[in-house]
């Protein structure tokens, strides 16, 4: 399996992961069993295929060189280094990039939002797996009329797959709209509008 060259890295390039931090292919926590697990079943419901569905997304912004990796963790929405927050040898992910590369004005433009993200997001949030399993099995009774328990202000408490899209959404509304109440695994990994830059699913 090759290993990633990061100068080859762009900022607003995502990367989605099948474990969470810090765990590989061979000891996927239980956490991101339920996480594929809940989304398998949202897939299902929406007629999606999941042939590969990632329990963590991450957006990734170059600074001085160096790649740093935006994420929602336990901490809230953080940003450190990738290469010292995740052994990119052993890590089941996928790097993808905008059909249409970003300019530099929007490089900047998402750099500044996930600096503002990082100052105001103050912790996970942990209801989401409360929140998801309400809104998946509501599915089953009325696809139409799920019931939301999702935050409305889900700048200070998000998760990791709403805080990717917002960023997203904020530096080209027409990849990702500014729909960021409820993201799922299908509304940040789409195929049609990304590509793929590294694959490194083991």
């Amino acid at each position: 399996m090759a290993t990633i060259d990061l100068s080859q890295i762009q900022t607003g390039d995502r990367i989605f992961f099948l474990g969470v931090r810090n765990s590989s292919t061979k000891n996927v926590t239980l956490l991101s069993r339920l996480i594929k697990y809940g989304m398998q079943l949202l897939g299902k419901q929406l007629n999606k295929p999941s042939e590969w569905i990632g329990s963590h997304a991450c957006s990734l912004i170059v600074l001085n060189n160096k790649v740093y990796i935006c994420e929602s963790i336990d901490k809230g929405f953080v940003i450190h280094a990738l290469d010292v927050s995740y052994n990119l040898d052993t890590e089941d992910y996928v790097i993808v990039r905008n059909q249409n590369n970003y300019t530099e004005d929007q490089k900047k433009i998402l750099i500044d939002a996930a600096i503002e993200l990082s100052a105001v997001s103050i912790t996970y949030n942990y209801l989401n797996f409360l929140q998801w399993a309400i809104y998946i099995l509501s599915g089953y009774i009325s696809k139409k009329h799920r019931l939301n328990l999702f935050f409305k202000n889900y700048s200070r408490i998000n998760y990791c797959y709403q805080s990717t899209r917002l960023l997203a959404s904020k530096v080209d509304p027409t990849v990702f709209d500014g729909n960021n109440e409820i993201v799922s695994w299908f509304d940040i990994f789409v195929p049609e509008k990304q590509k793929i830059v590294f694959d490194h699913r083991l």
